[in-house]
């Protein structure tokens, strides 16, 4: 396969390379060239071309942190603060979850992630089989880790949680998801630190999100979460800490010296009046983006989110040089890929690499004229831009059409799970 005609390549490379007038070969699953466009094109003839003209095609976007399944719960309960909004509305609607319904919610998510761009996702919560089954029909590759609750059997969570490990997937990578310092126990924690070590997987955690969740921490343990967290062992180049909007500068030093990566979930924490996160003072932190789940943001359009991360820092810092657009991007598709400790397979294109690509739509009024394509990403465009999605090779959307799935029956799906939730007593 061939793109050709690339108006902007935008590599995300070390260096940062944006070629114009660009082309890319993928062979099989891999990036196997790039360059521009009049060369790899008299290098290789007879292979399959996508005409990209007036596209900018950039590395998959990688949403660092969301609940897919909650797509079914998407506007059931806005307004809220998070605490209220768990345990008097999310949790008691969660309750009444079969598996298969999370198959079609995350389905659902599966299907807005590809319109609006991302390739790879991190995923935790309950029903981990039934997000593989939904990733692996929809083509997107994903890390997804099943939820562990204190108020779920513990036994059986921990067991179920060590059972999914063994599921093996080229494009999903099982991990482990205790939910918080506060829904888990500190025998739970210090047993999730303990497979990690063992296996050496992924944990991806609530930590530091809200005020209260800081004193509930510090009254049953006598320390902040972040600094509990690394009391069971729990904080490692393995960690994944989604929201951190409150850290100390203790907790963000040993965030930094232990190598934990960091999520930045701004439109949620807004939404949830949790705060803003620290960004400014992360520094040397690997931070990337994450929408949370589409019941407290309420979509999964990491177009926004980069947005919203570069604005709010401005205004909060009054800075306008703060999280410029490059920073953004990085941390919507490189920082991603090395949170998720996918840096050599994913967040860049660059030769050897797997085939995560999307094309973006440039010839839109809101995207013209172009000085900087960069600037665009980030600052003016919108998931509906996106016209091509390519992961491992394979093109999950075209022209800005689904190859793989109906939306319309994925959609009425979920509306009849939607009535049967709302109707169960």
């Amino acid at each position: 396969m061939l793109l050709r005609n690339i108006m902007y390549l935008v590599t995300m490379n070390k260096r940062r390379e944006i070629i114009r007038n660009a082309a890319v070969l993928i062979k099989e699953n891999k990036i196997a060239d790039i360059g521009e466009d009049r060369d790899i094109a008299r290098k290789y003839k007879g292979e399959e071309v996508i005409d990209a003209s007036n596209m900018v095609a950039l590395p998959g976007l990688i949403q660092s942190h969301t609940h897919s399944p909650m797509t079914l719960m998407r506007g059931y309960a806005d307004d809220l603060p998070l605490m209220e909004w768990l345990k008097e509305k999310i949790w008691p609607l969660e309750a009444k979850l079969k598996p298969r319904d999370a198959y079609y919610g995350s389905l659902l998510a599966n299907l807005e992630m590809i319109r609006f761009g991302v390739t790879t996702f991190a995923d935790m919560y309950p029903f981990p089989e039934e997000i593989f089954k939904a990733v692996d029909t929809s083509g997107l590759r994903a890390v997804i880790s099943p939820a562990i609750f204190e108020n779920i059997n513990k036994s059986s969570n921990i067991k179920n949680a060590k059972k999914f490990l063994k599921h093996k997937h080229e494009r999903i990578i099982p991990s482990l998801g205790p939910h918080s310092t506060y829904a888990c126990t500190k025998e739970e924690l210090e047993e999730v630190a303990r497979i990690s070590e063992e296996e050496k997987i992924l944990i991806h955690i609530h930590a530091a999100e809200t005020k209260d969740e800081i004193r509930e921490i510090k009254k049953k343990y006598g320390m902040r979460p972040i600094e509990f967290l690394d009391s069971v062992g729990l904080l490692n180049e393995r960690t994944l800490l989604a929201h951190v909007v409150w850290p100390s500068k203790r907790e963000i030093s040993l965030i930094g010296k232990r190598n934990s990566k960091v999520v930045h979930c701004p439109i949620s924490n807004m939404k949830l009046a949790s705060g803003i996160a620290p960004l400014p003072e992360m520094k040397g932190i690997t931070v990337s983006v994450g929408s949370d789940g589409p019941c407290s943001n309420n979509n999964l359009n990491v177009f926004e989110e980069m947005k919203i991360t570069a604005l709010l820092h401005k205004v909060n810092t009054l800075d306008p040089t703060m999280v410029p657009a490059n920073v953004a991007l990085e941390m919507a598709t490189i920082n991603g890929a090395v949170s998720l400790g996918l840096e050599n397979e994913i967040g860049s294109i660059e030769v050897g690499k797997r085939a995560d690509i999307i094309l973006v739509n440039f010839r839109k009024p809101h995207l013209t004229p172009v000085y900087n394509p960069i600037s665009h990403l980030v600052y003016s465009c919108n998931g509906e831009d996106v016209d091509t999605v390519i992961v491992d090779g394979e093109i999950l959307l075209r022209d800005g059409k689904f190859t793989k799935m109906n939306p319309e029956k994925i959609m009425n799906k979920v509306e009849k799970i939607k009535n049967r939730l709302v109707s169960t007593k």
